[in-house]
């Protein structure tokens, strides 16, 4: 099975070109400031910390979702932006989890 064609016109993604532009920086010993993709400087909150914790020792989360995500996600999704946006989307037929956006593209993607 070959890539589509198509998938040839998606641009590289920016922040790993300037990881490797900072890289290179670096590693010829110049002092980077990076402004890129927006990385804390100070600790994680101690509530957000202590619920990330209490959601990992749940045992109902060590399972992985269906590839749809699930009910709760997609409801949530469809009321963001129903209130962002004035738009309606059925939960069921149009929303779709996915981890990256780069990954949805390549999953509405056909060979040409």
């Amino acid at each position: 099975m070959r890539p589509s064609s198509r998938l040839d016109k998606i641009p590289p993604y920016l922040f790993a070109q300037l990881e490797r532009k900072i890289a290179a920086k670096q590693a010829a010993g110049v002092d980077v400031i990076s402004l890129g993709i927006g990385d804390p400087d100070r600790p994680t909150y101690a509530p957000i910390v202590a619920a990330a914790q209490r959601a990992v020792a749940d045992p109902a989360t060590h399972r992985y979702p269906t590839n749809r995500g699930r009910q709760d996600f997609r409801e949530a999704v469809a009321g963001f932006y129903a209130r962002r946006f004035g738009v309606t989307l059925d939960p069921e037929t149009e929303v779709m989890r996915r981890l990256e956006p780069r990954s949805a593209s390549s999953t509405s993607t056909w060979p040409s």
